[in-house]
């Protein structure tokens, strides 16, 4: 979580400025500047927090684009995370099937001896 200074203090970081998580610290609300450590969670009265807004592909609803704030645990395996809209946009145009596997067995059917049931068992298609 980042937050950001909303009042200055004796040896603060300039206003506005904004901390994010140390990599390092094993409490998500601690914080580095430099050499000092803060715990900007303690001290709402400094500084606020800032809601971390991601991009998020649903896979399992068309693809579908999404804002929100950061998905906690990736419990869901068919949304998927990016920093930026490009990115989410540019993981749609790589992985989004131009044609769905039900497409597909419609289209082939019983062509040439190519079963439905064949085709479902190598498409790995579950219904």
């Amino acid at each position: 979580m980042k937050y950001k200074l909303i009042k200055e203090y004796p040896g603060s970081p300039e206003l506005g400025y904004i901390l994010s998580p140390s990599e390092k610290a094993s409490a998500s609300d601690v914080c580095q500047c430099g050499s000092k450590v803060y715990k900007p969670s303690k001290f709402p009265e400094f500084w606020e927090r800032m809601p971390s807004i991601t991009w998020h592909v649903n896979t399992s609803q068309n693809y579908l684009i999404f804002e929100s704030e950061e998905i906690k645990e990736q419990s869901y395996n068919s949304i998927k995370p990016f920093k930026t809209k490009e990115l989410a946009e540019a993981y749609v145009e790589l992985h989004k099937p131009s044609i769905s596997k039900a497409e597909i067995l419609e289209i082939l059917g019983d062509y040439e001896g190519v079963t439905v049931e064949y085709l479902k068992d190598e498409l790995n298609i579950k219904y």
